[in-house]
């Protein structure tokens, strides 16, 4: 939990001064990780699309954003995010 939040406080504040494109890519991809872990974590989840998490995922970031701290930025989950994969 901390440990992932001050690594993720530590990417925010190096991409946003570097490089804002890369740091959107990284946190999507964050949220991406989020996706497939649910997927693991939570029966429902098993055998369904990455689709289905994602957007449970996405419901979570709509009413509590402060979980997460690049949720608390703005970068929250993105259906159309997951379409690629």
């Amino acid at each position: 939990g901390i440990e992932i939040e001050s690594q993720v406080r530590g990417w925010y504040n190096y991409y946003n001064k570097f490089g804002k494109t890369e740091f959107v890519k990284v946190m999507n991809h964050l949220n991406m990780v989020l996706a497939y872990w649910i997927r693991r974590k939570y029966k429902r989840f098993h055998r369904k699309p990455i689709v289905k998490a994602f957007g449970w995922l996405q419901d979570i970031a709509s009413k509590d954003r402060s979980l997460f701290y690049h949720w608390q930025r703005g970068q929250t989950p993105r259906l159309c995010l997951c379409t690629k994969r």
